[in-house]
């Protein structure tokens, strides 16, 4: 379903709440899109969110996005990550770790919830240090976050 319906409810919520929520002249809302782990699809999807008409005041409600969550993958979030510093759309992702985002100037609206990939390789490196490993083979996917974590382990 891709229609955005304002409301609150639940049973946990006092009646005052949903009261406020009503007379409130700022609403909350959410889409929710399958991005398939897949970067043209994810940015498809938000490149249509963002070229649709937008309307709040009458039904079915699709107000302009203010933020975007996710992607999952670093691969999907490279590109949607760029649409949205092109439209000023902050980005947080909860997964995306590539050390590529720490470039501002790139992903000037991105931010994330987990470190970089970058922190993981050097724990990874300390530890294989700590067993005297001295020779490592890195197989790795070609993507975003593949090609950064290789380069952070070198």
């Amino acid at each position: 379903n891709n229609q955005i319906t304002p409301s609150i409810t639940g049973p946990s919520l006092p009646p005052a709440v949903v009261d406020s929520y009503t007379d409130c002249r700022v609403k909350l809302t959410t889409e929710l899109r399958d991005t398939g782990y897949c970067p043209i699809q994810s940015t498809r999807l938000l490149t249509d969110v963002l070229d649709r008409p937008h309307t709040f005041d009458t039904a079915p409600f699709r107000p302009l996005p203010t933020a975007v969550l996710g992607a999952f993958r670093s691969a999907s979030t490279s590109p949607t990550a760029i649409l949205s510093g092109v439209n000023r759309l902050p980005q947080l992702s909860y997964r995306s770790s590539s050390t590529d985002f720490d470039n501002k100037e790139q992903y000037p609206y991105f931010g994330r919830t987990v470190p970089s990939s970058s922190s993981d390789a050097r724990a990874v490196v300390s530890y294989l240090q700590q067993l005297n490993v001295t020779h490592v083979g890195v197989i790795f996917v070609t993507d975003t976050f593949g090609s950064s974590y290789q380069k952070s382990l070198q």
